[in-house]
C-alpha cells in the first residue's frame, strides 16, 4: 500500500570536511575508530560531551550570558558529528533519509503538534533576555541532536 514509504533515498551531500584538525591521530575522521566498535564510539562522544558541558559552566559565569559557552560547545560538537556522518556515508544508518510519503498521511503528527504548542496556549512570559533565550535554545537543540545520534 505504501510501497514508496519503504523506498528511501538518502541525501547524498558532498561537502568538504569542515574540520580537518579533528583527526585523533588519523583515526577519528575515518572508519577505523567508528567501525571497530560503535558502542565505544558513542561512549567516547558522551564523555566528550560531558567534559565540554562541564567546562562550559564556569565560562558562562565569566562571560555573563547563560548557556553561551554551552551553545558554542554544542554547535562545535554538532558540526563535528555531522561532518563525520557525511564523510563516512552513514546518513542512512542515522536516519537522514527522505521519505516520499507526504507528512499529512501520518496522523500521529497531530498530537505531536499539540504537545509542541501546549506551552503557548496561555500566552508567553519572557523571563530571560533575548540573547539568553537564543543561547539556551541553541544549546538544547544541539543536545537533542547529539543524543539522537548516540
Amino acid at each position: 500500500m505504501y510501497a514508496e514509504a519503504e523506498t528511501k533515498k538518502c541525501l547524498k551531500l558532498s561537502i568538504p570536511r569542515l574540520y580537518p584538525f579533528v583527526t585523533l591521530r588519523g583515526n577519528l575522521h575515518g572508519r577505523k575508530f567508528y567501525g571497530k566498535n560503535e558502542l565505544t564510539f558513542a561512549i567516547v562522544w558522551i564523555v566528550i560531551y560531558c567534559v565540554l558541558q562541564s567546562l562550559a559552566n564556569p565560562l558562562n559565569e565569566k562571560i555573563g550570558i547563560e548557556y553561551s559557552a554551552n551553545a558554542v560547545f554544542g554547535i562545535l560538537q554538532t558540526i563535528i558529528l555531522l561532518s563525520l556522518i557525511w564523510k563516512n556515508d552513514l546518513l542512512e544508518q542515522y536516519g537522514f533519509c527522505k521519505i516520499f510519503v507526504p507528512a499529512r498521511r501520518f496522523l500521529y503528527y497531530v498530537p505531536l503538534i499539540m504537545i509542541a504548542t501546549g506551552n503557548l496556549w496561555n500566552g508567553v512570559a519572557v523571563s530571560y533576555s533575548l540573547l539568553d533565550m537564543v543561547c539556551h535554545i541553541v544549546c538544547m537543540l544541539c543536545v537533542r541532536f547529539a543524543l539522537r545520534l548516540q
